[in-house]
């Protein structure tokens, strides 16, 4: 996966339908990294993790903010599909499938989660035509490549 570049269509979306759809992702973001710290015996990765859990809570907040009608993504059939499809579904298999076999497993799950966040934020951003929005969109993706950058030095100790 590492060398593989993820594209997402969202030509199906408008702006704030990929809003919606962001805040679910930093919601399940946060799920995850609670589970790592949940099924971890190290306390230096759920100390870690604890940080990257916490940055989800911030995120959803920016995407919460920009949204002026509140209903959930997953009230809409289509963006439900999208988010199970590439989100969920992958992360529910992972964890309901073989017991985390270690925090480096999962971790190493967690980066390809973070890369295709990173995607998925690039495509709102190429939809987006405020500047504010672009600029905040900007500061998410560096933030979401510092977890990148966290969990491989997390996985380097």
């Amino acid at each position: 996966m590492s060398g593989t570049e993820i594209n997402f269509d969202l030509s199906e979306f408008e702006i704030e339908d990929a809003y919606k759809i962001a805040v679910v992702l930093e919601d399940e973001g946060y799920k995850f990294y609670d589970k790592i710290m949940e099924a971890s015996e190290e306390v230096r990765v759920k100390n870690e993790v604890k940080y990257l859990r916490d940055e989800e809570v911030r995120h959803k907040n920016f995407f919460q903010k920009q949204l002026k009608d509140k209903k959930s993504a997953m009230e809409d059939e289509k963006m439900q599909s999208f988010i199970r499809k590439e989100f969920i579904d992958p992360t529910a298999e992972y964890f309901d499938g073989e017991k985390i076999a270690s925090s480096s497993d999962a971790l190493r799950f967690g980066a390809v989660l973070e890369k295709k966040s990173i995607a998925f934020y690039q495509g709102i951003k190429s939809k987006e035509t405020d500047q504010d929005r672009c600029a905040e969109l900007d500061k998410i993706i560096e933030e979401e490549q510092k977890h990148l950058k966290k969990i491989y030095i997390i996985l380097s100790y």
